[in-house]
This record gives C-alpha cells, structure tokens and sequence, in this order.
C-alpha cells in the first residue's frame, strides 16, 4: 500500500467518523463502528454508556466544530463525566448553550 493510499484511507475514515458523530443518530454511529473500528466495543444495549461514549469522542475530535464538542462537554460535565476538550476551556463562555445541541440522549 502507497502512502497516498494511507493518507487517502484515513481521511476517509475521518469523514466518515465526523459524518456519524455530528448526525446523533445511533443507527448511523454504530454503523460506523462495524465497519471501521474492529477493536472498539461499542455497547448497544445500555443508552447511558453508548452516548458518553459518543460525546466524550465527540469532545475529542478537534476537526468537529466548537459548537459540536461544547455541546458535548456541556452533557458530558452535566451527568458527572469527563471530557477531552480541555482546548475549549474558556470558550463555553461566549455560548449560549440554551441556542443549540440540546441532545436528549
């Protein structure tokens, strides 16, 4: 395999990655994870596990826009878990967050 074929590989992977996390849609994440991820378990029964599971990755991912990842962080921090937007520190201020990303999840 060619370098440009990694390259390619994995910016597909990452498009593919933000295109599932930014929809919220279980479904479309979980598809995700079977087709890329052979050594991530993602567990498909308990709600609360699978969705900080995808907003902690969501938090992580720096290409997704700070909205997104404050979102987050936001329903991460309001259900006692940590994140890894420590970038964004600060920022969550200039947000209303009452404005967007109410996930119910």
């Amino acid at each position: 395999m060619c370098k440009n074929d990694i390259d390619k590989e994995h910016e597909e992977r990452i498009i593919a990655l933000k295109e599932a996390l930014l929809s919220m849609d279980k479904s479309h994440i979980l598809d995700y994870y079977r087709k890329y991820a052979d050594d991530v378990t993602m567990d498909e029964e308990d709600d609360s596990v699978f969705w900080a599971t995808v907003h902690k990755s969501r938090t992580a991912l720096t290409c997704l826009p700070a909205v997104e990842r404050l979102t987050s962080v936001k329903w991460l921090t309001d259900r006692g878990f940590s994140h890894f937007a420590s970038d964004l520190i600060g920022a969550e201020k200039s947000f209303q967050f009452s404005n967007f990303g109410n996930y119910k999840h």
